[in-house]
């Protein structure tokens, strides 16, 4: 009996097997792995102008808002106890409105945010030992103004090494630089309990309230 010779697929771009699909999608592997340790510390160097204004930004900004807001208190229409949530709110927006904004402006100077925040923190301090602020609503904006320097450092540090780093390099420098961002987060929750309880034992009357 004679049977029929089983027909050969047509080819279509619909047609390919998946050994095609993955030679023709394969793609090589960029990424740290590739990096060998020597590497990887040479390439510290060109990202340490981002790194460490963002440790520098992150420790002044948690500092401020762990160990000197509590102490911030005013007679106000606003309750004590709503003040703290307040400033919370005002640094978020400020943060979020500053890394929305990088198609508007952007520089890879990010030096100058860390200087502004370093002000930014000392000014706080001062004006909140010696109790000089007059109005909640001055403190508001002063917060705001944090938030837009923490939020700038960090877009612009990023988007600057998305340009001028190569895609060979970009995964390690993007995950590093991040360290430096949660390295000034975490010392400035060590630094903040001295802070506070400095504030605390100067104005023990706003820490009660």
């Amino acid at each position: 009996m004679l049977t029929k010779p089983p027909q050969e697929r047509p080819f279509s771009k619909h047609s390919t097997n998946s050994e095609e699909i993955a030679e023709l999608t394969e793609k090589p592997k960029i990424g740290s792995s590739t990096l060998t340790f020597r590497e990887k510390c040479l390439l510290l160097l060109p990202l340490l102008p981002y790194m460490i204004p963002l440790a520098v930004v992150y420790f002044m900004e948690y500092a401020i808002n762990t160990g000197i807001q509590p102490a911030m208190t005013f007679d106000s229409s606003i309750a004590y106890k709503d003040q703290y949530i307040w400033y919370q709110l005002l640094y978020q927006f400020g943060v979020f409105f500053s890394r929305s904004s990088v198609n508007l402006f952007s520089t890879h100077n990010v030096w100058i945010f860390a200087v502004l925040q370093v002000v930014n923190f000392v000014g706080l301090f001062i004006v909140t030992w010696n109790q000089l602020l007059p109005s909640i609503y001055i403190a508001f904006v002063w917060i705001l103004f944090e938030g837009f320097m923490g939020g700038f450092t960090y877009v612009n540090a990023f988007y600057a090494i998305s340009k001028h780093i190569d895609d060979l390099h970009r995964e390690f420098a993007m995950s590093i630089t991040v360290f430096a961002n949660y390295l000034g987060i975490s010392s400035s929750a060590v630094a903040s309990i001295f802070i506070q309880d400095a504030l605390c034992k100067h104005l023990p009357q706003a820490c009660k309230s």
